[in-house]
């Protein structure tokens, strides 16, 4: 949620410029005096105009509604994978686990856990700088390689924990 706090200047029509025009119309010119954040999560904080203006999309804006739904598609694949991201990422035992969005920094699940039905975040191990870049990142995160048999390798998933 966002809040701006505006300066409003009336630009009358009669001044110069003017068409003549008897209609009784009024142009506002808006300034963005501050901004105030109020996350998902409840934090708060307060942004400068001019870093507001400078701020760049993130990387997936356009891409990740498509990203979502073609590995949504994927059903039950998915679904185990995002349950065993759950486990080993947040301890959380879910019966129930759907992605809802996707970013350059990492990814929002809905999860269900008993009762209790939440929104979790998983991060990437690193920024995504591209669209290839982040879909790597979710293959590395979802499916980690596992060693042929006969290796006396454990399992390790990008976040450190051996399974």
């Amino acid at each position: 949620m966002f809040s701006y706090s505006f300066l409003f200047a009336e630009i009358d029509e009669n001044e110069e410029g003017s068409t003549g025009n008897d209609a009784a119309t009024s142009f506002y010119k808006l300034e963005i005096e501050s901004i105030h954040v109020i996350s998902y999560f409840r934090t708060e904080s307060s942004v400068e105009p001019s870093k507001f203006q400078a701020a760049k999309p993130d990387i997936l804006a356009h891409a990740s509604v498509e990203m979502v739904e073609r590995l949504n598609d994927r059903g039950k694949v998915l679904e185990d994978a995002l349950k065993l991201v759950c486990l080993h990422q947040r301890g959380l035992e879910v019966e129930e686990a759907a992605l809802l969005h996707i970013d350059s920094l990492g990814m929002d699940l809905r999860v269900h856990c008993g009762r209790e039905v939440k929104t979790v975040r998983i991060s990437f191990s690193k920024r995504a700088t591209s669209v290839e870049h982040a879909e790597q990142l979710l293959n590395q995160l979802l499916y980690p390689q596992i060693p042929l048999r006969g290796h006396k390798q454990q399992r390790v998933w990008p976040w450190g924990k051996s399974v």
